[in-house]
């Protein structure tokens, strides 16, 4: 028989040739037929809301000058430059529409896919689990929904993803020598994507604690020199903090969490139904059946791959949770966790497919309904009209009113995304801001304020009766999470 090396033709290993062959075939489907999976909601509904406070943040930023906006990041003290940077460059390609501006975000959401496949394949999923982590993945209306959000949340779910599958490469026996300087390079983009990235870096150098002095060893290079690669950011950082006086007062907003707060990422990722108690229900039970998988892979390569996700998916929540209770400053914010969010939907995409029952279907049942229940989640994220402010429904109303108005705002959470709308779509609006309803300088017009946020004192409608305009019917637009109203005032009586 001629050694395989040496061109056999023998159906034995002809056949293991082609399977072979075929195997890294599939996965390169795979990775093509997710990112197909992951742009029909994604494309579809990029401009389903308006924009709100923080895109509108970012579309004022972009105008500036390269340093202008790094020294803008930097004085921020908050956001790592990174993604702002690209699109910095994206919307001088393209312009500054809102469908330009968003489609980089939703693209990136699209490509994350591919990572998401490879971190499947280097998790040792089989293909009816790796089928599963891309259905999610794709449905998954936190990911949907940051994926056609003008900020860094959807870069920073493809690194994550990305890092993750470069760690499981790198601790494997047979890793390449280019694994240890291609997960140091996609730490790096992470951290300078979003600083809870840091978190992800050490769940990964915990999980290397279980892999011996080599991988420690490696881990902790890659680490540091992640961390080193950061310095340069930092010392800019407390640079401008020095000039500016300031102090993280974009954070003070920023509550505590209580214990059973800390559930609440999970229960975020994998819910989304308008019950509360069906999203606590369905994130205790994937809970369970993790455990019951990993406990049952235990000694296999699976199993050892799915503790490494599950370090991944619980030590930066509880590291978050530390600190927001001991630290004088809370961090606690759960867009901020969606860097657990790869590790999760692999574990439970690993764990229902895996599970074990004495018949066919109830094995097939299972993933078919959490599929189903993820699938109903972004239908009702979709058909949601209430997920967010419609500033641009405000718009309308007040220009229906007839001829030019003026609103005036004390918040800029309120009166930046109306004033956003007032520019580009309805021009005959004018937006202004003001330190209260007490110095509002016309006399007729319309006064914003959020029922989430309210002005301090007197109720706005109070105030401006009592300063002796007329108020009128309101217009609002009603969120699930903030509501805000546009009240028409004039002078009834001149002083």
């Amino acid at each position: 028989m001629v050694h395989p090396s040496k061109g056999c033709d023998c159906q034995c290993c002809s056949g293991n040739g082609r399977r072979v062959i075929d195997d890294a075939r599939w996965w390169r489907r795979a990775a093509i037929g997710g990112v197909l999976a992951f742009a029909v909601l994604r494309l579809t509904t990029l401009t389903h809301y308006p924009p709100w406070t923080d895109e509108v943040w970012t579309f004022g930023i972009l105008p500036a000058s390269f340093r202008q906006l790094l020294r803008w990041f930097a004085d921020d003290q908050t956001h790592p430059p990174l993604f702002y940077v690209l699109l910095w460059c994206w919307e001088r390609i393209g312009g500054a529409s809102l469908f330009w501006l968003r489609l980089f975000p939703s693209l990136i959401g699209c490509l994350t896919a591919v990572p998401l496949v490879w971190l499947c394949r280097a998790a040792r999923l089989d293909r009816r689990a790796t089928m599963l982590a891309i259905a999610i993945g794709a449905m998954m209306p936190v990911l949907v929904a940051y994926s056609n959000e003008v900020r860094s949340y959807a870069l920073v779910v493809l690194l994550t993803t990305a890092s993750l599958a470069c760690w499981l490469r790198m601790r494997e026996r047979n890793a390449p020598s280019s694994a240890f300087g291609m997960l140091t390079v996609v730490n790096v983009l992470l951290v300078y994507t979003h600083f809870f990235g840091v978190l992800l870096v050490i769940a990964e150098w915990c999980d290397s604690l279980r892999h011996g002095r080599r991988r420690v060893g490696a881990m902790t290079w890659s680490g540091g020199l992640t961390a080193l690669a950061l310095v340069p950011w930092a010392a800019y950082v407390l640079h401008r903090g020095a000039i500016t006086g300031h102090h993280l007062q974009a954070v003070d907003w920023i509550v505590r969490p209580t214990l059973p707060d800390i559930i609440e990422p999970y229960t975020w990722l994998l819910g989304g139904s308008p019950w509360l108690a069906a999203d606590l229900i369905m994130a205790v039970a994937v809970g369970g059946a993790i455990a019951v998988w990993l406990l049952r892979t235990r000694g296999t390569a699976g199993g050892d791959a799915g503790i490494s996700l599950l370090f991944a998916a619980t030590i930066p929540v509880l590291i978050t949770f530390a600190f927001s209770v001991i630290a004088p400053q809370s961090s606690w914010v759960l867009r901020y966790m969606i860097v657990i969010a790869a590790p999760l939907v692999v574990l439970v995409a690993a764990a229902l497919s895996g599970l074990e029952a004495k018949r066919q279907v109830l094995r097939t049942a299972v993933p078919v309904a959490f599929a189903l229940w993820v699938a109903g989640t972004a239908s009702q994220w979709i058909r949601m009209d209430n997920e967010k402010v419609h500033f641009d429904r405000i718009a309308a109303a007040i220009s229906a009113r007839g001829g030019p108005a003026v609103v005036y705002s004390e918040e800029y959470v309120d009166g930046a995304p109306l004033q956003w709308i007032a520019r580009f779509v309805a021009p005959a609006l004018t937006v202004r801001m003001v330190h209260s309803v007490g110095a509002v300088p016309a006399d007729s017009g319309w006064i914003l304020w959020s029922e989430g946020h309210p002005p301090s004192g007197l109720p706005p409608a109070a105030a401006l009766i009592r300063r002796g305009y007329r108020i009128g019917v309101p217009v609002f637009s009603l969120g699930m999470r903030d509501s805000v109203i546009a009240l028409p005032f004039s002078r009834a009586v001149r002083p």
